[in-house]
């Protein structure tokens, strides 16, 4: 049976349309999965869109991705002053797509922490087709308790000892809550690699934010590396081009 969870949670709860609904579990099944068809079924290459915050951006890193085979477009929030930044992301999903096809969002500082927030609410990924949310050194994340829908593989790279917006909008039944942001400094993850013990996949990095992006003074090639494998493996398993390699080893790190 095809269980459509947003709607389901509509019905169920009018007043909670566009609520920032803190997520236990969801099951269900995703046709925009990439192992829903078969292999033999033909698929369009993996689509990413990615953002920052002005016009000028380090060709490297999406000529990086072009090389993995992904098609990459790029956008910023400095040219969406006209219609908006929000709503510039909200039209990705309105985007012809084949059946199965989904796209990625690649995101840096303050555009990743709009693109966290906004895809941390259930309903703003209609039919799934956001399947992938990279976000490099966010000015600020959401509820780090509350996990993203099971439809986005999440990833988020955080500069340690760097402070950091955490936005939380308390709750009451049929009740909007006020949206709260406080600051917190970014602690060092544990072990090697660097884990957060946050509801979604988070990392940090000895590095400032800009570690990343090859034409800054903060780059940090070995952070950079690190973090780029990281990001390769969540792609694949978004996009279902290969095993989880990057989850395999942080296992046994």
């Amino acid at each position: 049976m095809n269980i459509d969870v947003p709607n389901l949670i509509k019905s169920a709860v009018p007043e909670s349309e566009g609520r920032n609904v803190q997520i236990i579990s969801q099951n269900g099944p995703n046709h925009r999965d990439p192992n829903f068809l078969s292999d033999d079924f033909p698929r369009s290459p993996g689509k990413l869109y990615i953002t920052a915050e002005t016009d000028d951006f380090d060709p490297a890193t999406i000529e990086d991705w072009r090389n993995e085979g992904f098609e990459v477009e790029y956008f910023s929030i400095e040219s969406c002053k006209k219609y908006g930044y929000i709503d510039k992301i909200k039209s990705l999903s309105k985007e012809k797509m084949g059946p199965c096809d989904k796209f990625g969002i690649i995101a840096y500082g303050d555009a990743a922490a709009a693109c966290l927030e906004h895809y941390h609410i259930l309903d703003n990924n209609p039919e799934f087709k956001l399947g992938l949310l990279i976000a490099y050194y966010p000015t600020s994340i959401p509820d780090p308790k509350g996990r993203f829908p099971n439809s986005i593989v999440a990833l988020a790279h955080l500069p340690a000892g760097e402070e950091i917006g955490v936005v939380k909008q308390s709750q009451m039944v049929g009740i909007q809550g006020k949206r709260r942001t406080t600051t917190k400094k970014v602690q060092k993850g544990l072990g090697t690699g660097g884990k957060l013990q946050l509801a979604f996949p988070s990392y940090t990095y000895d590095a400032e934010s800009g570690f990343a992006e090859h034409d800054m003074e903060e780059y940090n090639r070995i952070c950079a590396e690190l973090a780029w494998s990281r990001s390769l493996a969540a792609a694949r398993r978004a996009f279902g081009a290969g095993p989880d390699l990057e989850g395999i080893l942080e296992q046994h790190i």
